[in-house]
């Protein structure tokens, strides 16, 4: 992605913060970066989530105020762990012949859910990807990269000791690949390399609010329409990712980009 941005003229910085969008007259002025560096447009896109940008970064008070009395009426989506797995050989070979499973170990949804949330991470419902299936060259040859997501409370993860969290991160990870072997008979004994990833590690590395991966809830009342749009308070700042209309998911970010940059180009004519 990055590469195809560069050929069509765009610039891609890495390892860049965004401290501050300057906002004058009701319009964004400028992006401001934690080294100082102001990036002036016609248009900003957003794809920080959308309680930062407009609660934090945007330097107009009272847009602020307006947006965080809106919040507090918001629910923000449940968080994830997941694993990271590295295995010796092919999925294939042991019996994934699919790119995407979902697994649910019981008919009853809720069910299945509150198993996540009560931290049955033997019994819980899963998404497996191999990602090896959908691009090759992302594993070595016969070997295979897989990544497996499942629920988490962020709570339950936020206030542990660091001893704790080291010793809860192995006991989950050790569950959920108990869990695994029992769909793919003996994949634990092909795992060269293992990462986990908790709640925390979602509310740090991609800056999330509680670690919510999906932005606001997906409830009735904050689905599709009920979602912000992309356009905001300031006329020339859109949002785009999961805290926007359609919703969450690969899918609908997707679809939020291609929403935002359709507003960006009516903006810009």
């Amino acid at each position: 992605m990055a590469e195809r941005l560069k050929e069509l003229g765009a610039d891609v910085k890495f390892s860049t913060t965004v401290k501050k969008i300057l906002v004058e007259g009701g319009y964004t002025k400028a992006v401001v970066t934690d080294t100082g560096e102001e990036f002036r447009g016609r248009v900003v896109i957003s794809n920080v989530n959308a309680i930062d940008t407009l609660t934090r970064l945007i330097d107009d008070t009272a847009i602020n105020a307006e947006y965080q009395k809106k919040f507090a009426t918001m629910e923000k989506s449940v968080s994830a762990f997941t694993l990271y797995l590295g295995l010796d050989v092919s999925a294939k070979s042991l019996g994934m012949l699919a790119p995407v499973l979902s697994v649910n170990p019981a008919y009853d949804h809720d069910e299945g859910f509150r198993r996540c949330l009560d931290g049955e991470y033997g019994h819980c419902n899963f998404a497996l990807v191999d990602h090896s299936q959908l691009d090759p060259d992302l594993a070595p040859q016969g070997k295979s990269a897989l990544s497996l997501m499942t629920f988490a409370r962020f709570a339950d993860w936020q206030a542990l000791t660091q001893a704790t969290y080291a010793a809860r991160k192995k006991e989950v990870t050790q569950a959920l690949i108990s869990n695994l072997d029992k769909y793919l008979p003996g994949i634990s004994a092909h795992i060269e390399y293992v990462e986990a990833a908790t709640p925390k590690t979602m509310a740090r590395y991609a800056t999330l609010p509680e670690g919510a991966v999906y932005g606001f809830s997906q409830s009735v009342a904050q689905s599709s329409i009920n979602r912000l749009p992309q356009k905001t308070k300031i006329r020339n700042l859109l949002l785009s990712g999961a805290w926007t209309t359609p919703g969450c998911g690969v899918h609908g970010c997707f679809v939020s980009g291609v929403d935002a940059a359709d507003a960006a180009l009516k903006l810009l004519k």
